[in-house]
């Protein structure tokens, strides 16, 4: 019988080592791809250097998955390396160290001031174009589905102050939406793990998924057409399809509040627990 073999310190520490190297030479191909003109002159020793001030900067704001460094990172590429403690970002240190916030509303809240806030948006045209840490194609998509949804905003910008509030929840919604349905792949190979954490060949997802099932109160007909939002871990929105389901993809394990709401006047709520596997829910809609 072979003896059981043990990892000392010094083995664990050395795989933590080579899972940050490896997450190291996969941004520097990453980065290559999404920024080429603001890198293509800049030598591949200079980006890990960035990277590696990256990791430790986004450790200090509790960023240390692989899918939220690899955007934190972004933004130091697309605003400026010291973004986090700049006079003309100072949105970024507030957003960075409010506690209530998990590691993905920080970035949402960061893309939101990217997206809208027009007095700190970076150049994406010209000789020296910044590049966006947004995908364009999902931001396009974003942009419809928002004006679908609030046609009275067609000829106002959204803003960063506070009563556009409720525009960027729903711009955000579909632009994570946006993102699953294009099927965007993450930055690297391992996003939901942090970033030198010794995992080998053990990888398993961390997300959930979901499906909401809206039916009429009293009845068991399905309620199509209406507004799902999701709020707990994050914040996420659906429209029900003539099944009267909306899915939801890629949720962060925990407890969610779900409500439903439909231009008829009916409403519905529920609570559901999400793992990392498909959950289900089916509610009620009536009126108040």
């Amino acid at each position: 019988m072979p003896k059981r073999f043990a990892l000392n310190e010094e083995h664990m520490q050395g795989l933590g080592e080579s899972q940050r190297e490896r997450f190291t030479d996969e941004m520097v191909a990453h980065l290559r791809r999404r920024f080429p003109d603001v890198l293509g002159r800049q030598s591949d020793a200079w980006i890990r250097e960035l990277i590696g001030e990256g990791i430790q900067a986004a450790d200090g704001y509790g960023l240390v998955l692989e899918r939220d460094v690899a955007g934190y990172v972004e933004l130091m590429v697309a605003i400026s390396p010291g973004f986090d403690d700049n006079r003309r970002t100072p949105w970024a240190k507030e957003i960075l160290t409010a506690p209530r916030l998990t590691p993905q509303e920080k970035l949402e809240r960061m893309y939101e001031h990217v997206r809208f806030g027009t007095a700190s948006r970076p150049s994406s045209s010209g000789a020296n174009a910044a590049g966006q840490p947004l995908h364009p194609e999902a931001t396009t998509m974003a942009d419809a589905s928002l004006a679908a949804q609030h046609p009275e905003l067609e000829g106002r910008p959204v803003t960063v102050d506070p009563d556009d509030a409720p525009f960027r929840r729903t711009w955000t919604a579909a632009y994570r939406e946006a993102l699953i349905e294009l099927e965007v792949r993450p930055a690297t190979s391992r996003p939901d793990v942090a970033v030198g954490t010794a995992t080998g060949d053990e990888f398993t997802p961390r997300t959930g998924t979901l499906s909401v099932t809206v039916t009429h109160e009293g009845a068991t007909d399905s309620f199509a057409g209406g507004n799902v939002m999701l709020t707990g871990p994050g914040h996420r929105s659906a429209v029900t399809d003539a099944s009267g389901t909306a899915r939801f993809k890629n949720l962060v394990p925990g407890s969610y509040q779900v409500m439903a709401a439909f231009p008829s006047g009916e409403a519905g709520q529920a609570e559901v627990t999400v793992g990392t596997d498909e959950a289900r829910v089916q509610m009620a809609a009536g009126r108040a």
